[in-house]
């Protein structure tokens, strides 16, 4: 009967200590969820502003189309003129 208490200790040490260890385990887990959460969060932040002025541009860009168009014409109709001086 001794034996099979010392066994039993023996167990119960040994589970305890390995419940320990996966204890230790989900606690460094549990920070690195919580680092890649605060990550998260601010790449989420940096993405809605980068969006928001992308809107910005696109607005603008359609707004403003025909005079971007006159704009790169004016340039090609200058190149052409380079061209064909020299």
């Amino acid at each position: 009967q001794d034996q099979h208490l010392s066994r039993l200790s023996h167990s119960i040490t040994r589970q305890h200590h390995i419940s320990l260890q996966i204890n230790d385990e989900l606690d460094v887990h549990r920070g690195l969820l919580e680092e890649l959460d605060t990550d998260l969060e601010r790449t989420e932040g940096r993405l809605g502003r980068a969006r928001r002025g992308l809107e910005r541009v696109g607005r603008g860009v359609r707004g403003n189309g025909s005079t971007v168009a006159i704009g790169v014409l004016i340039f090609v109709l200058l190149i052409l003129i380079i061209v064909f001086k020299t």
